[in-house]
């Protein structure tokens, strides 16, 4: 006897049929009955009678001949309840439509053509599938809808993957060139750019409408590096899109240099202060820094190699306000070299309230040979004026001016002693020729010298 009992009604033939019980015999022993009894228990104890009704798809058709239920299923149009389909499932309509609930592809593939709304939904829609694209597809494509087929295709966005390249962290912000936020998390708005070892941070700025060669117009690079001085700067500079920088002289343009705080134009790439600009040998403009009025007029300061140049042009007046509201603002012009003579003595000092002085800084220096005053043309004007013909220039004590020479020498000194009024001298000696003209001359029986003098 087996475990394997007979198949339902209207079943036969092969694996299907299983083994059936032997027929009793009016000759098989006790036994024999006893033990086939009890094969049909354990056959008929499994069974369970239920109550058929027909309908949602189930019809029954009662054999009388044989006394068999025939039970038949239809998919009905409407299958309340949960079901499962265990095998294959095809649809062969033209639609599938999920009135409500929720369609869930949970560790399921999904293939084929996919709309781009669920259940007539455009905002957020959680979709877990795997969509596998074209076999033209490659690393770093995306897909893309297309309006033309109404398809999804793929896009070259990357040339590989996209896993070193474009990272949007927690808080918001987009990195490229890293996996990582880096410190401080910069949040939404914000995009950091990250060169790597031997890399370079840099924005390429292009006009496309540009068709020539010329390195310095094809685009502008924006670049964060460390320079040859290892120190961090920002650089702007031109270049070509194969990342070959202007090599002119005055190239790059601008430097920050971020780790000294200085900036550096036009070919500086290590500025020693605060701004550093590099003159050019041949600048063909008129001035290195020009500043114009809202009229049009230029002021023009040239570095040259041995000077530097002012240039007010049509600007008629160049003024230096001291507005100093003590009053004591000054002007001063020094000699900055230690090694020589005079090493940084003061060459010419104004004060605000009108002092002059060469050579020193107050009205009473004196007692140095530095400093002198030349008036080429000979036009010395003292209040206001040049003085009248044999005019001396003569000291009032708070003041100096031109002076009439009336009343002649009120003293002269020979040999140490001063001759005034009617002092006899023993003995006078002049020479000739040295900017005085000696005369004499007696005047009756009256004994005496007349001297007429003048400057020349």
């Amino acid at each position: 006897m087996s475990n394997n009992y007979p198949p339902p009604p209207g079943f036969s033939g092969g694996s299907v049929q299983g083994l059936t019980l032997d027929t009793l015999l009016t000759s098989d022993t006790f036994k024999v009955w006893f033990n086939t009894t009890n094969d049909l228990v354990d056959a008929i104890n499994p069974l369970e009678i239920y109550g058929l009704t027909a309908g949602s798809g189930i019809s029954i058709d009662y054999l009388t001949n044989t006394g068999i239920a025939k039970l038949s299923f239809t998919l009905p149009n409407s299958i309340s309840g949960s079901s499962e389909f265990t095998g294959g499932l095809t649809f062969s309509g033209d639609n599938l439509i999920f009135n409500g609930g929720t369609v869930d592809f949970t560790g399921s593939n999904l293939y084929g053509n996919v709309v781009r709304t669920v259940n007539g939904s455009t905002g957020d829609v959680t979709v877990s599938a795997i969509v596998q694209l074209p076999t033209i597809g490659q690393d770093g494509d995306i897909v893309v809808f297309n309006t033309a087929g109404s398809t999804f295709e793929p896009q070259r966005f990357f040339t590989g993957e996209t896993g070193d390249r474009l990272y949007v962290g927690a808080s918001g912000g987009l990195v490229l060139g890293a996996t990582t936020d880096g410190a401080g998390n910069l949040g939404r708005a914000n995009i950091q750019l990250v060169g790597n070892t031997g890399a370079t941070a840099s924005i390429y700025l292009r006009n496309g409408n540009y068709a020539g060669s010329n390195i310095r117009e094809v685009g502008s690079f924006i670049q964060f590096l460390r320079n040859s001085a290892a120190k961090s700067v920002l650089q702007i500079a031109g270049g070509n899109t194969a990342g070959t920088i202007d090599g002119n002289a005055a190239s790059p343009y601008v430097i920050i240099d971020q780790t000294d705080r200085e900036m550096g134009l036009f070919g500086v790439t290590n500025p020693i202060g605060p701004v550093h600009y590099r003159s050019r040998t041949s600048k063909g403009i008129s001035a290195d820094f020009v500043f114009e009025e809202v009229g049009g007029q230029t002021l023009g300061f040239d570095v040259q190699s041995s000077q530097v140049v002012i240039r007010p042009n049509e600007i008629k007046r160049l003024n230096i306000l001291l507005g100093a509201t003590g009053e004591n603002g000054d002007f001063i012009i020094k000699g900055n070299n230690p090694l020589s003579a005079f090493g940084t003595k003061t060459s010419f000092f104004v004060k605000q309230d009108g002092v002059v002085v060469i050579g020193g800084e107050q009205t009473s220096s004196s007692g140095d040979t530095f400093g002198s005053f030349n008036v080429a043309s000979g036009k010395l004007f003292v209040g206001g004026t040049l003085g009248r013909d044999s005019q001396v220039l003569t000291s009032f004590g708070g003041s100096a001016g031109w002076k009439d020479l009336e009343n002649g020498l009120s003293g002269v000194v020979v040999n140490s002693s001063k001759i005034n009024g009617s002092t006899l001298a023993t003995a006078l000696q002049l020479n000739p020729g040295k900017n005085i003209i000696l005369q004499s001359s007696f005047t009756g029986g009256t004994a005496g010298i007349t001297i007429n003098s003048e400057m020349r």
